[in-house]
């Protein structure tokens, strides 16, 4: 397996991504390509109640879970099924976490935690480790 079909593999399990053009005067002026980075994304917390008749946002926190990748397991199943326990558990070493924060009316927001892995650094992991022939 090559790049370009590790590639097709990622897109058919974790859906292509959307660029915006930088220079484009609207959202809608992009184009669907590769996905770069695998994620999962769930609420943390964040304001609700704030309105235009002056009620405060009162902060309040959800008690989710972290989510699972489960399009990084489809993907291992798919171009790697033969990997061992410790070989993924190797590979969760390259998964890192950031947060976003979505802003709404009246001081409401909504708070989220992500888990990424990227796509590149997945692939060298494999051929690295020998899980894929990268022909």
């Amino acid at each position: 397996m090559n790049r370009e079909k590790f590639q097709e593999v990622v897109d058919i399990i974790a859906g292509k991504e959307y660029y915006r053009d930088n220079k484009a005067k609207t959202i809608w002026n992009g184009k669907y390509g590769p996905r770069r980075v695998i994620y999962v994304e769930w609420e943390t917390g964040g304001a609700q109640g704030g309105n235009c008749w002056g009620d405060e946002a009162h902060y309040y926190s959800v008690s989710d879970t972290e989510k699972e990748l489960t399009d990084l397991y489809e993907i291992l199943k798919e171009v790697c099924p033969h990997i061992s326990f410790l070989q993924f558990m190797d590979l969760k070493k390259l998964i890192y976490y950031t947060d976003r924060t979505e802003s709404e009316y009246y001081g409401n927001y909504t708070d989220y935690k992500r888990a990424n892995i990227n796509v590149d650094d997945l692939w060298n992991y494999l051929v690295s480790n020998e899980l894929v022939d990268n022909v």
